[in-house]
């Protein structure tokens, strides 16, 4: 069984695990991707093992960042998928546990500034950001769902979040240190997952409007290209997993 207390170990461990930039992504785990031969054009998507995806791919595809006159909202979507993948690469036996302990929890981390007269960023506290912050999640032909937030989750989750903020803080400067975490339940009454990278599906982190911001939607369309070996269109330019067809040709994608 996978221990609690291995998201209780000192920092040195976290740090080994996400080192995270500003704009797109910075870990310092970098996975190896597999090459579709040419032959394979509009073949149908095969998923990544987990140990082979690219993580900096993966935090691309999850951070969304909007940015205007007024200030900024980042939000940066971190399911499970995200830890198995930077396990992966340091220890597969703990990837193949991390489930244990972060499998019922998605974490979504928020940061947002209003622009000074001086043009510095003037940072929002938690207790600003919290009450404004609604996720929810649609798909297909399914009525939209609301995300709860989870308070108290277990030790292992609030420990790692208590890790990261200061390592984030040191690599990002003000920006790391004033993200902030929030834990959301990601299993249904039935025990099944809700918000799925694989599945297609709109991920909506909203805020609504402060005094000097208006109401954002910060968007993930699902699922995830990171996840997926690449597939081509016809003139060998890659083709994005939420695609159905080529832009170049018209051609339909496998799905």
């Amino acid at each position: 069984m996978f221990a609690v207390n291995a998201f209780m170990c000192p920092r040195l461990f976290i740090a080994r695990l996400v080192r995270v930039s500003l704009l797109a992504s910075a870990l310092w785990l970098v996975a190896c991707s597999l090459n579709v031969p040419a032959e394979n054009v509009a073949a149908a998507p095969a998923r990544k093992a987990l140990h082979q995806v690219v993580v900096d791919d993966l935090v691309s595809d999850t951070q969304i960042l909007r940015t205007d006159a007024a200030g900024l909202a980042q939000a940066w979507w971190i399911p499970l998928e995200f830890w198995q993948a930077s396990l992966g690469r340091i220890n597969p036996q703990l990837a193949q546990q991390v489930e244990t302990v972060l499998g019922e929890y998605s974490i979504v981390a928020v940061v947002q500034a209003d622009v000074s007269a001086l043009g510095g960023f003037v940072f929002y506290p938690r207790e600003e950001i919290q009450p404004r912050l609604t996720l929810t999640w649609q798909r297909a032909g399914v009525e939209e769902r609301v995300l709860q937030l989870v308070p108290n989750p277990n030790l292992a989750v609030r420990n790692l979040i208590q890790q990261l903020t200061p390592l984030l803080g040191r690599s990002m400067g003000e920006m790391g240190r004033n993200l902030q975490f929030f834990v959301l339940a990601d299993r249904d009454e039935q025990g099944q997952r809700i918000v799925n990278p694989y599945e297609p599906g709109l991920l909506t982190i909203h805020l609504a409007a402060s005094e000097a911001q208006p109401a954002t939607d910060l968007n993930l369309d699902l699922p995830l290209n990171a996840l997926y070996e690449p597939r081509y269109c016809a003139n060998g330019k890659p083709a994005h997993i939420t695609w159905r067809f080529c832009p170049w040709d018209g051609k339909p994608l496998q799905q």
